[in-house]
């Protein structure tokens, strides 16, 4: 129970702070440090139209050996494309050391949206249903950005134990085309599993589901690392052994 609501608590900060910084002191440090990440990428060939918009949603510093990693987001009009990130880490000496990512090295020009996305409400509708949970009652929209993101808190007795935040991102379809899509993260009535769930914001079909339980993913220090100031962190899925933690 306190996991999944960790989990839970964990996305709803992430999507109404739109990132991990935290006070307005860092906006300087912040643009120095996009800075740094985009030359980066453009010397590793990227073409600046892929660039644009993307932010930094997390940094750690190590004071013992003066290594920064950087977590980065791919963003397409002004949307987080989902699963399209990167991990860059410097020295010192601001020499690159680790550089990883899982960016879409072109994207398509940015167009009008022709068609009108299916609401919040709607989504989790859908997503109630393929999780098996009962349809939402009382649905209320308790928040709800103006911007592309639509970043919004849902709440409604049955379907979720906690409020819903949901936001619209992209995601590829079979032919790696990027569609946009709803994502909400709904934590069982009972508390006991949180998924992730993309459902497309125009046919309202559900086309990706992820627990976080059943498939417990985690940013740690993979051995033999102990600390930060070792080497940079990864994210580890399923690293429970079957046989001592099933």
């Amino acid at each position: 129970m306190i996991k999944t609501t960790w989990i839970l608590l964990t996305q709803l900060f992430t999507l109404l702070a739109g990132g991990g910084w935290s006070s307005q002191a860092a906006a300087r440090t912040e643009r120095e440090s996009l800075h740094r990440v985009r030359a980066t990428f453009l010397e590793a060939g990227f073409e600046p139209a892929a660039l644009e918009g993307m932010r930094i949603t997390d940094q750690i510093h190590s004071p013992r050996n003066g290594i920064t990693h950087y977590y980065v987001q791919q963003v397409y009009q002004g949307r987080d494309i989902e699963q399209a990130r990167a991990t860059l880490s410097f020295d010192a000496n601001d020499e690159l050391v680790n550089f990883r990512h899982r960016f879409r090295g072109k994207l398509p020009e940015a167009r009008a949206q022709r068609r009108t996305a299916c609401t919040a409400e709607a989504a989790l509708a859908q997503a109630a249903k393929a999780l098996g949970l009962q349809p939402p009652a009382d649905l209320k929209l308790l928040q709800q950005d103006p911007g592309p993101r639509a970043a919004s808190v849902l709440a409604g007795s049955k379907t979720s134990g906690t409020p819903v935040p949901a936001e619209l991102v992209y995601m590829s379809d079979e032919s790696g085309e990027l569609q946009l899509a709803w994502k909400l993260t709904v934590q069982a009535p009972d508390g006991a599993q949180v998924w992730d769930v993309l459902v497309d914001a125009f046919d309202e079909s559900v086309r990706h589901v992820h627990d976080h339980v059943r498939h417990a993913a985690y940013r740690v220090y993979p051995l033999p690392l102990v600390s930060p100031d070792e080497g940079p962190s990864a994210l580890v899925v399923d690293p429970a052994d079957p046989v001592f933690s099933p």
